[in-house]
């Protein structure tokens, strides 16, 4: 069975792509596009893959890092869905150590796909609805 976690959203914003592979970066990632991720990636000159549309039930973006060279962990992709199957808006960060899901809502709405086994790391970030971002 998966290992489900879930984490309060946090303020401040993330400034760089590296900031992904730690729960900090992971809590401050609620109303972050994927073409704003993308831009960042650019700015620190990761050369990232075009952003691409995904297939499946909801409506999402993708794009690969293959030059990242960081150490430790290493982001090698970034990819979004909003709705869909699961009827969440999540961002899935892809690295050389496996992927993990984040997803913004409760984690007692979220639908469960049977047929398409969820593998590595899933966090839900809860919006706490007093902090200001």
């Amino acid at each position: 069975m998966v290992k489900i976690e879930v984490m309060e959203a946090t303020e401040g914003k993330i400034g760089s792509i590296k900031e992904l592979s730690t729960d900090e970066g992971i809590s401050k990632l609620k109303n972050k596009t994927v073409e704003e991720l993308h831009e960042i990636a650019e700015k620190e000159g990761l050369n990232p893959s075009e952003r691409e549309g995904i297939d499946g039930t909801g409506i999402g973006e993708k794009f690969k890092i293959p030059n990242y060279d960081g150490k430790g962990k290493k982001i090698i992709g970034i990819r979004s869905d909003s709705g869909g199957t699961h009827n969440m808006d999540y961002i899935r960060i892809d690295t050389n150590q496996g992927s993990t899901k984040v997803i913004f809502g409760d984690p007692n709405k979220y639908k469960y796909n049977m047929t398409n086994k969820e593998k590595g790391r899933i966090i839900f970030i809860n919006e706490n609805k007093n902090k200001k971002r």
